[in-house]
């Protein structure tokens, strides 16, 4: 016998129609939970990422947080069709530039002077004094020496990719077992 035997046959709950809303409904509903919990998770993630960022210079401390402007101006959102993640970060210096931007990639030696301004907040904020002269000193010094990119974004992505995906396939298992009946 050539082929073998085929068969197939369909089986359908019964009540169909209201078995098919309460997917939908259950759906919505989980997508929209799972993405709140993703949110935060990728916040938590990029705060942490920002504070325990590698050094800026050999002569730094580890963390991205001088004045903790740039720890507590991210946020998260998610785009609900394409589930992406968007951080964002509106923390500027008073130059008008991101402090992220500087942060994520690097500043080169020579590539410009930071604001002594900003400096002296930073200097006023971790020590409780500032002094115009020594933040003058640390601008010029950075601007001769640059900053390394301590790559926040990139870490935050890494690190929250699995724990994104946990959390759908978490949602979409629950979504299955509570759509089920007859």
């Amino acid at each position: 016998m050539a082929g073998g035997f085929t068969t197939s046959f369909a089986v359908r709950p019964q009540n169909h129609g209201k078995f098919m809303e309460r997917v939908a409904s259950n759906m919505r509903r989980n997508i929209k939970r799972a993405l709140t919990e993703c949110r935060s998770i990728a916040l938590q993630d990029v705060q942490e990422q920002t504070a325990n960022a590698p050094p800026a210079s050999p002569n730094g401390d580890r963390g991205a947080v001088a004045s903790g402007m740039v720890k507590k101006s991210w946020t998260v959102s998610v785009d609900e069709p394409t589930l992406s993640i968007v951080l964002k970060n509106p923390a500027m210096n008073t130059k008008g530039k991101s402090y992220t931007g500087y942060i994520e990639q690097d500043r080169k030696p020579g590539e410009g002077m930071p604001p002594p301004a900003a400096i002296l907040l930073w200097l006023q904020q971790r020590y409780g004094k500032g002094d115009k002269r020594a933040a003058f000193l640390i601008a010029r010094a950075i601007k001769r020496r640059g900053l390394y990119r301590r790559k926040i974004v990139q870490s935050t992505r890494e690190n929250t990719a699995d724990k994104i995906k946990k959390v759908l396939y978490t949602r979409f298992a629950e979504l299955i077992r509570n759509s089920s009946g007859p």
